[in-house]
């Protein structure tokens, strides 16, 4: 059937001992299953949406677990299920341990309305709250975006006594004081070391010039990676999905910059945006990039969005370990000491 948005939507309908094979069958990718198949074969059975079967007697299929205990895997996560080395990690013991929402403990990359959010400093402390977040990372916008209202070094400088403040108070959960900083297209920073020296994180961005070619792009992300402050670069590719493609860099090169300096690649979990995408995160993180999962929350409901970039990490095989903000307060703040320059 149709949905009125215009969606296609299959209904089918099982008995209960071809449950687990049909919902396998309809979360793995076509090349995935067709691998799969083609494993089941080998050892002489025969597996579709309605079971595994040998001959004609059906010998797993009612959850999926029987069907990975039949075929000697062990489980593969819905998230992997696209045929990119998922099945011979199965048979070798390999798999991640994925990296799951009750994993995360903060946020760092939240806007209040400061510079373009659409709450204050303490509703945005009180959505962090109702998320049982234990950390929360503000990062307005610094003074330089034409459309944006951005924090200058007088509003930064005023905007940590209120937080100085709101931390006082000691309900929770503790707010860490950011910029979300603009990279110009030199590769410079748009405020200068004096006033990010100040802060506990810098949250790296890209916000025009996006058409530079590969070279210029690649020399500029490099560059502002150098920075003495760097702390996070958010939505690396910058890509809108359905407005605007990703911009064109080496990103070899930027992810073994960032893993060797280190500072964190954001997944950004705005569903308009969900960068870095699965693709290049699993390429990120063979390169020993570490990582850092951010709703870039613009109001209270925005933290409910973190979900959706838990599921783009899991996508790309990253594991708890390499999230940065799935650490305690304490190991938090020592990993965002080690990104800084001396």
């Amino acid at each position: 059937m149709t949905l009125r948005s215009g969606l296609q939507v299959d209904l089918r309908l099982v008995a209960g001992s071809s449950r687990g094979a049909a919902l396998y069958y309809f979360t793995g990718s076509k090349a995935h299953n067709l691998h799969l198949r083609r494993l089941a074969q080998a050892r002489g059975l025969k597996l579709n949406e309605y079971g595994l079967y040998r001959g004609s007697r059906r010998v797993a299929g009612a959850t999926e677990a029987s069907i990975f205990e039949a075929l000697g895997l062990r489980p593969i996560a819905p998230e992997l299920r696209e045929d990119r080395g998922e099945i011979a990690a199965a048979q070798s013991g390999t798999l991640p341990v994925l990296v799951e929402a009750g994993d995360l403990r903060g946020d760092l990359h939240v806007h209040t309305d400061g510079s373009d959010g659409m709450a204050s400093l303490e509703a945005m402390i009180a959505g962090a709250r109702r998320a049982h977040l234990h950390y929360v990372g503000i990062a307005d916008h610094g003074r330089y975006l034409g459309a944006v209202h951005g924090l200058d070094a007088a509003a930064l400088a005023r905007q940590s006594d209120a937080i100085d403040r709101c931390n006082a108070g000691g309900q929770g959960p503790v707010v860490l004081k950011g910029v979300e900083v603009d990279v110009l297209e030199s590769g410079e920073l748009s405020l200068p070391d004096a006033v990010l020296g100040r802060l506990d994180f810098v949250v790296l961005a890209i916000h025009g010039h996006f058409g530079l070619s590969r070279r210029r792009q690649t020399e500029r992300l490099l560059r502002a990676l150098d920075a003495r402050h760097a702390t996070v670069l958010a939505h690396p590719t910058c890509r809108m999905l359905g407005e605007r493609p990703p911009i064109e860099a080496d990103w070899p090169r930027i992810f073994a910059r960032a893993s060797e300096r280190p500072l964190y690649l954001e997944i950004n979990a705005q569903p308009a945006r969900l960068d870095l995408d699965d693709r290049l995160g699993r390429e990120a993180l063979d390169a020993g990039a570490l990582f850092s999962i951010a709703s870039d929350a613009h109001d209270p409901e925005g933290f409910e969005l973190l979900r959706h970039g838990v599921l783009q990490a899991r996508r790309a095989w990253i594991p708890a370990g390499r999230v940065v903000n799935t650490l305690p307060l304490a190991a938090l703040r020592t990993a965002l000491a080690a990104t800084r320059g001396p």
